[in-house]
């Protein structure tokens, strides 16, 4: 009975078992995260870094004869979480790519400071899962208790896995193109409210490019401000003074660079009186792609 007690209680004074596991861990994700890129294998074994690295940072703080197993457990799990929340806050300030890696930065410090101190330690196929199976059998609570532990433990352990695992999918740093209008003066402040018919009026319209060199469609119509999509329109020639007659429409080919700008000065008048939307749409294939307009009151 006795020697079942020493086996289920608190370990040696000063005794910390799994340093020597903790830092093969770290090791074996720093190769990893250098070898191979993004993937489920190194998001698991990221987990197990950020648990290992709240065990380093625990030996350091703490006397291992001063805590149960289940307080070894909950306490490394907190400082983990709060370590690797760290690192990836400190990633994304200095504005460089957050993932499964932000575990190391704590991680190798720590195992080098807690393996050089914590000595003797040694490596045993058995005693991390002996410090499992310690760990997890929370003596002192209830059945219930015991249960309602390790449910919340694991749903723990799951929503890190999954916030790692999501870490490293990689999204596309694709740029759509976009589509703008201004006044005479190249600033959307001086476009009109209003205009005398047949007055004319500049426009500047502008088309930045996106993530790749693209043609695309450009259109311009004179629409009802209450339109139902059932007009038919009919078409104008394109040129850089324009005359828009009610359901004109003006289309002409542009090529944008990558990352580049299209742009072109239009002299407008409008020949007709009431609301109307002076509407411009960039068309990918036919297709609308980006669209600006500009509701105006012609007078007279």
């Amino acid at each position: 009975m006795a020697g079942n007690a020493q086996t289920e209680g608190p370990p040696p004074p000063g005794a910390w078992p799994l340093v020597g596991y903790a830092a093969v861990a770290i090791a074996a994700h720093l190769a990893l995260v250098l070898a191979t890129p993004p993937n489920p294998v190194r998001a698991t074994l990221g987990l197990a870094v950020s648990l290992a690295s709240g065990y380093c940072a625990l030996s350091l703080l703490a006397r291992a004869s001063r805590l149960s197993r289940g307080e070894i457990l909950a306490f490394s799990t907190g400082l983990g979480i709060l370590l690797t929340s760290g690192a990836a806050l400190l990633l994304a300030a200095v504005r460089l790519p957050v993932g499964d890696h932000a575990a190391l930065l704590p991680g190798i410090p720590l195992a080098t400071a807690a393996a050089a101190w914590r000595r003797p330690w040694t490596i045993s196929p058995r005693e991390p899962l002996r410090a499992l199976r310690r760990a997890f059998a929370f003596p002192g609570y209830s059945r219930q208790e015991r249960w309602a532990a390790r449910v919340l433990y694991a749903a723990v352990v799951a929503a890190l896995l999954i916030l790692i695992a999501v870490a490293t999918v990689p999204y596309p740093d694709r740029l759509s193109p976009a589509l703008t209008l201004a006044g005479p003066d190249g600033s959307p402040a001086t476009l009109p409210a209003s205009l005398l018919r047949n007055q004319s009026q500049e426009l500047v319209i502008s088309v930045l490019g996106g993530s790749a060199t693209q043609a695309f469609g450009l259109r311009l119509r004179l629409s009802p401000q209450n339109e139902t999509g059932a007009e038919s329109f009919h078409p104008i020639s394109w040129a850089p003074t324009l005359r828009l007659d009610p359901l004109g429409e003006a289309t002409v080919n542009v090529s944008v660079p990558a990352r580049g700008l299209w742009s072109e000065r239009l002299s407008v008048s409008l020949d007709a009186s009431g609301p109307w939307d002076v509407r411009f749409d960039l068309l990918d294939a036919g297709v609308v792609t980006a669209s600006v307009r500009l509701s105006v009151l012609v007078i007279g």
